[in-house]
């Protein structure tokens, strides 16, 4: 590989070469080693201000590799969701159309580790924007198709799990952006939402 090559950046922060191995599906080790080195690059970045010009192109990668068939690739990309809404915070609310969505795809995962991992994720974004949280979250029991297909009990209770488990974070609860009776007025609504 050429020296440019092996400098060159995508998403503003992120070798090319990682983002190469990550979509090299043929390879899992290289793949295995590359989801690593993105984690700990966005472990390592200070604040995420080489990421905002990129952001909705990176939040474009991440979301396929969520959707990995790779447990390790798509468990690692949670992780990395995590560290990052915490480091961009309210500048990821032009995005949260993109994220949630896919953050939604996890809840009811059979994996007890992906199901914690999700809920890390979709707390740290709500102590950032919580009514979009809030919001979208809900969306989900409207819109059971975000979930693999028909809503399942076990959709739902993470879904309301997530939410609560937000609310609960006494740092960030009562948030002056969500109205505490008009929250649980539109759990119970939506609890019996979609089947299940």
């Amino acid at each position: 590989m050429t020296a440019a090559v092996l400098t060159r950046e995508e998403f503003g922060f992120v070798p090319a070469v990682t983002v190469t191995s990550l979509r090299d599906l043929g390879n899992w080790k290289s793949r295995a080693d590359a989801i690593e080195q993105l984690r700990s690059l966005v472990d390592e970045l200070p604040d995420a201000k080489k990421v905002l010009p990129s952001l909705g192109a990176f939040v474009g990668f991440l979301n396929k590799l969520l959707d990995d068939p790779n447990f390790k690739i798509s468990l690692t990309t949670l992780q990395i969701w995590d560290t990052l809404l915490g480091k961009v915070g309210t500048a990821a609310r032009p995005v949260v159309a993109q994220i949630v969505p896919t953050l939604i795809k996890k809840l009811g995962d059979n994996k007890h580790v992906v199901r914690e991992a999700n809920m890390s994720s979709i707390a740290t974004l709500y102590k950032s924007l919580p009514c979009e949280t809030i919001d979208a979250l809900l969306t989900a029991f409207a819109k059971p198709e975000t979930a693999r297909g028909a809503a399942t009990a076990r959709f739902k209770e993470d879904a309301l799990c997530a939410v609560v488990r937000a609310m609960l974070d006494n740092e960030h609860f009562p948030s002056k952006q969500v109205n505490p009776a008009e929250l649980v007025s539109r759990l119970g609504a939506a609890a019996p939402a979609g089947g299940g």
